[in-house]
């Protein structure tokens, strides 16, 4: 049996409000050659039975015994996959029709000369129902990915690479970039200008200020770069310094929200420490309105 070109990897986990919506932008994708795994993540919802419903040779639904974190739904899916090239999307996410068939021109244009394409995306932001294109930035070193976050929806990558590199689970929330970033610092990567995916913004997204992610960001950055000190150093310090430098107003943002000041003062006090040079007059400001809010 011939093998997809593409094989299009979707980690779910209690979704059955958006599953269906996802799973139906694969399926009606203008170009066929394809083949669909989803893993799901031991939902609690009605997310498998919708799945099930669905009934297309192409999909192979996979449930895990037990919640895992995301990296294992997603390397469990790349080693069930049979596609020339392999695409991920979330399950709260969607691909627009030409999705594939865009990335399929343009990898025959380019005659196997890169390894991973990035297209761009639009931001559909269910607060208020707005959709937006995202701003396309060119990429010119590996610190694009830290300036700019890729999601998944975005990136179709060879199968060959996933010989050398999968997504690390002690990198958690960050585990994609530092993928991305690993993957460019090896292979030749291409981004596309044209919006085909669409990012949707809502409560429970993983990114959400309520969660926290920053401090996890900042950990699993600060392990990356103590790891792969060569990278680091392709990178830089002050561009590293920088983005750590954000995920603790990323952190402060959290506390704001949750309205805690003395870990809003201590955060910033942190930051001072750790990198007076950047950002410092926002810095003090910052404690400033920390003592002068209600």
């Amino acid at each position: 049996m011939k093998s997809p070109f593409f094989s299009v990897i979707i980690p779910t986990y209690n979704r059955e409000n958006v599953i269906e919506r996802c799973i139906n932008s694969v399926l009606n994708q203008s170009f066929k050659d394809f083949e669909i795994i989803i893993v799901d993540n031991a939902s609690s919802d009605g997310t498998i039975n919708i799945i099930n419903a669905i009934k297309d040779a192409r999909i192979t639904l996979i449930i895990n015994e037990k919640n895992y974190e995301r990296c294992y739904s997603r390397n469990k899916g790349i080693s069930h996959a049979k596609g020339e090239y392999l695409c991920f999307l979330d399950s709260d996410d969607f691909y627009l029709q030409n999705h594939l068939d865009y990335l399929k021109r343009n990898i025959d244009t380019d005659d196997d000369r890169y390894e991973m394409y990035i297209t761009n995306k639009l931001i559909n932001n269910e607060y208020n129902n707005e959709t937006k294109e995202s701003e396309f930035h060119n990429y010119h070193d590996l610190s694009f990915f830290l300036k700019h976050a890729i999601i998944p929806a975005r990136v179709c990558i060879k199968s060959n690479v996933f010989e050398y590199f999968k997504f690390e689970s002690k990198y958690l929330i960050v585990e994609d970039t530092i993928l991305w970033i690993e993957i460019a610092n090896r292979f030749e990567i291409r981004l596309l200008k044209e919006p085909t995916v669409v990012y949707v913004i809502h409560e429970n997204n993983s990114v959400n200020i309520k969660f926290n992610t920053s401090r996890k960001r900042l950990k699993g950055l600060k392990l990356f770069f103590k790891e792969q000190r060569n990278i680091a150093k392709i990178i830089g310090r002050r561009k590293i310094n920088e983005t750590l430098n954000r995920c603790y107003f990323g952190i402060f943002e959290h506390y704001k929200y949750k309205n805690w000041k003395f870990k809003q003062f201590i955060i910033i006090l942190k930051s001072l420490i750790k990198f007076p040079r950047y950002s410092f007059k926002h810095k003090l400001k910052l404690l400033i309105s920390i003592f002068i809010s209600e």
